[in-house]
């Protein structure tokens, strides 16, 4: 994979408009300095929509508190996960499963 790192949301909303080429998959935390990953994740689908998401928190599913659920095509792996677990769900997310 090729990873596009950002430090917070901001920059990662920036990094994906500035990128011209396919973005395949997002990753982001939920909870980050500045705007949180949802806030993120929704500005990034307003340019690429179908880009699919996988969010991460130490927070349940329960815990948290989605707006309007859960964006369709989004994903949540919780906190603690083993880079099987991360490496198995972004490819579920990328094959469309």
């Amino acid at each position: 994979y090729e990873v596009l790192t950002a430090a917070d949301g901001e920059e990662g909303v920036a990094l994906a408009e500035a990128r011209t080429g396919p973005i395949s998959i997002v990753v982001s935390d939920i909870v980050m300095p500045g705007i949180h990953g949802d806030v993120a994740c929704a500005r990034i689908r307003e340019r690429r929509p179908d880009v699919p998401v996988l969010f991460i928190s130490g927070f349940s599913q329960e815990a948290l508190r989605w707006q309007h659920g859960m964006p369709a095509g989004a994903r949540l792996l919780s906190k603690p996960f083993t880079l099987d677990d991360l490496a198995l769900s972004v490819r579920e997310l990328i094959d469309g499963r």
